[in-house]
């Protein structure tokens, strides 16, 4: 009577419906996958034709960082090529577009390409702190870019570009 009362605890009033709380160590998703199917088993076993769901923070945050993960390469093409919209909307050409392109671009190349060549695993800190250093260097370029293009028209590239590194580092 014990055991069906502390069972009650886990039950839905109906008692179509329980609670399983599993505790595992925080790591990331192949730790917690290998833990769900045997959990899974375990619960096939000894509840035979019972629905089961996954559910929970960590589980949630995984799911998320897995997917952000498999959408990685289709993301980041999405944003280069906005960047180059934008860029070349500014610059009017496609040398001087692609020129400007390589400060933002080869940073998070070199900082994703060195963590792979270490070891250091992509997860969802890594791609978000990609993303905002992408956006930095993006800022910072049209911070340039636009005072420059301004300023060349009526003083010549030179004046201009003294002019626009000056006022940014102001």
């Amino acid at each position: 009577e014990e055991g069906r009362a502390f069972l009650r605890e886990f039950l839905s009033d109906d008692g179509r419906t329980a609670r399983l709380t599993v505790f595992v160590k925080t790591g990331g998703y192949p730790e917690f996958d290998a833990v769900v199917p045997r959990v899974e088993a375990i619960l096939a076993e000894e509840l035979p034709g019972a629905a089961r769901t996954v559910t929970g923070a960590y589980s949630l945050i995984l799911e998320t960082q897995r997917l952000l993960l498999a959408t990685l390469r289709l993301s980041f093409a999405a944003t280069v090529a906005g960047i180059v919209i934008v860029l070349f909307l500014i610059l009017r050409r496609f040398r001087l577009t692609v020129l400007a392109l390589i400060p933002n671009i080869l940073p998070v190349w070199t900082v994703l390409g060195l963590m792979g060549w270490w070891g250091v695993p992509l997860d969802l800190a890594t791609v978000m702190v990609a993303s905002t250093t992408l956006g930095l260097a993006l800022d910072d370029t049209l911070h340039t870019l636009v005072p420059f293009r301004r300023l060349a028209a009526h003083t010549g590239s030179f004046e201009s570009l003294l002019t626009t590194v000056e006022r940014n580092a102001a």
